[in-house]
């Protein structure tokens, strides 16, 4: 399929945009540029025609971390789960238990909810979804 100057449409659409950056002072560094790729890595994310997908280092990291013994522990875990949190339906909820570690006024003790709790979470991201673009012409998508 070509436009009626003969250029396909989605290289039409790369110059149009090319056309856009460079009007508004713009510059790309072409050694970071891709162009006519299948997926891409961006910003941790994988990028494809079908969605967004996380990152397997990432989750690999957490599956393997073992269990904290202390708060900054525990923190860090957190903020690796909430990393990838877009991917994991009511997050949350789900991490209520190991946040409630971090409140000044609890000591640190690990009890055997939240030793559940963490053997779910590290388990969760390994069956995480892919985040599909919506689709305007299906009706009854799926958003949660």
């Amino acid at each position: 399929m070509t436009s009626e100057f003969g250029v396909p449409p989605k290289r039409n659409r790369l110059i149009k945009m090319l056309q856009i950056i460079r009007r508004n002072g713009l510059r790309l560094n072409k050694a970071k540029c891709q162009f006519g790729v299948k997926e891409i890595m961006f910003l941790r994310d994988r990028l494809s025609g079908q969605g967004i997908e996380r990152d397997d280092m990432k989750i690999q990291a957490i599956t393997n971390m073992p269990r904290h013994t202390d708060k900054k522990g525990v923190l860090r875990v957190l903020d690796m789960i909430n990393f990838i949190g877009k991917f994991i339906l009511n997050l949350s909820a789900k991490t209520a238990c190991l946040r409630d570690i971090l409140k000044k006024v609890n000591n640190f003790s690990w009890t055997e909810q939240r030793e559940q709790e963490w053997i779910r979470r590290k388990k969760a991201p390994m069956t995480t979804p892919i985040l599909t673009f919506l689709d305007p012409t299906k009706k009854n998508q799926d958003f949660h």
